[in-house]
């Protein structure tokens, strides 16, 4: 259903961003709209520690067969705890 309203809901944007009787803010927010959506969203930076140290150790989930297997810095796999 939303398909179908697509097409309308583009022209509509892109007449925002076309009539200068709209106030500048919906003409910029319609033009943000139709550009990500036609090009994807700019990249963002993201920080991922704090204050300059590492917040923690990084999980590494692999999916198997029987169950995801997580594996932090230094733990051991499953498969190696259940081994003789």
């Amino acid at each position: 259903m939303a398909r179908e309203h697509g097409p309308k809901v583009i022209a509509m944007l892109a007449g925002f961003v076309s009539d200068e009787e709209q106030p500048p803010k919906v003409r910029i927010m319609a033009g943000e709209i139709l550009l990500d959506r036609g090009y994807g969203k700019a990249m963002q930076q993201v920080d991922v520690t704090s204050e300059g140290k590492p917040l923690g150790p990084v999980l590494n989930i692999t999916m198997t067969s029987r169950a995801p297997v997580i594996d932090a810095a230094g733990a051991k796999d499953v498969d190696e705890e259940k081994a003789p």
